[in-house]
């Protein structure tokens, strides 16, 4: 399998060394050039007009022994230096601005927000969003107060309002957790309800939440993730008691099923299933029962206790 050929294939090894030992070598030049054109644009403001200098190697040896003043003795030292400093201005920003343009081009345009797309995140904008959340905010207002704090742009803090929604796409072990999850927990003003497949969050906020609040902090760990002790329990039951009650709450185990099969025929297996998984659903509410005897009905269709 051949490796294309691209800038981390020429700048790299060998190849690399190279092109960077040729670029020292032109700089001592460059540098020379850039005096030349200085002095000589000094000596043409000072009134003296083209001085009979060429940029040569005997240049180069006379302007590190003597300075400025030997090729140009009639022009002050300092005006050779500032009008050296014009013309690397004149040369650096246009090509500044050139190689800005075409890595902006390049990769199909600004990737990032400016401040224009963060107005209402950052500095006013976003305290206004806060009193308009929060009515009840005293004057001075910043910090958590404001939002969930996203980093920084420039000086600005950004952060988004806790009536926003969050979405970070982030790589595995990147801090999407310690980063965003754990702050925005630890910082909110009001209560939280945070979901996580790990013990890691939990760990990491409760204590805290619990000592900062003065209130208790409810576990609910069906699976024991946490190895803590439970101390609420839901039953997903205890509010049905119609038929389209139990068709709502089956239809909450069916959508994986139904959004992920493509199959022909598929919606008719699912709709059967529905249909079996809310009768099995309203007979265990009505009964009494709970989802794991739903889950043994299931596993067993000859028992006859659902009817």
């Amino acid at each position: 399998m051949t490796r294309p050929v691209g800038p981390s294939a020429v700048w790299s090894g060998e190849a690399g060394a190279a092109f960077a030992v040729l670029g020292l070598c032109w700089v001592p030049v460059l540098l020379g050039l850039v005096l030349w054109t200085g002095g000589q644009l000094a000596s043409v403001v000072s009134g003296h007009g083209l001085a009979p200098v060429r940029p040569d190697v005997a240049f180069g040896t006379t302007l590190l022994a003597h300075g400025p003043a030997a090729p140009w003795p009639q022009t002050p030292p300092a005006l050779v230096w500032t009008a050296t400093v014009v013309v690397v201005a004149a040369v650096a920003l246009p090509a500044a601005f050139v190689g800005r343009l075409v890595v902006q081009l390049r990769s199909g345009g600004r990737s990032l927000a400016g401040p224009r797309e963060l107005g209402s995140l950052t500095g006013r904008a976003a305290v206004r969003r806060a009193r308009q959340l929060r009515p009840r905010l005293l004057r001075e207002v910043s910090g958590p107060d404001v939002g969930i704090s996203l980093g920084r742009f420039g000086r600005a803090a950004v952060r988004a309002s806790w009536e926003d929604v969050v979405l970070a796409v982030m790589a595995p072990r990147a801090g999407k957790t310690t980063s965003l999850a754990v702050p925005a927990i630890l910082a909110a003003p009001g209560a939280v309800i945070a979901t996580s497949n790990k013990a890691d969050l939990w760990t990491a906020t409760a204590a805290l939440r619990a000592e900062r609040t003065g209130q208790r902090v409810w576990v609910f760990d069906p699976q024991q993730i946490t190895y803590a002790e439970q101390t609420w329990w839901w039953n997903p039951l205890r509010g049905v008691t119609t038929v389209e009650e139990a068709h709502r709450l089956a239809g909450h185990f069916v959508q994986e099923i139904r959004g992920g099969s493509r199959h022909v025929g598929s919606d008719f297996w699912t709709s059967a299933a529905h249909d079996l998984l809310t009768s099995l659903l309203l007979a265990a509410a009505c009964g009494g029962r709970d989802l794991v005897e739903v889950y043994e009905w299931l596993n067993d269709p000859v028992l006859t206790t659902p009817v």
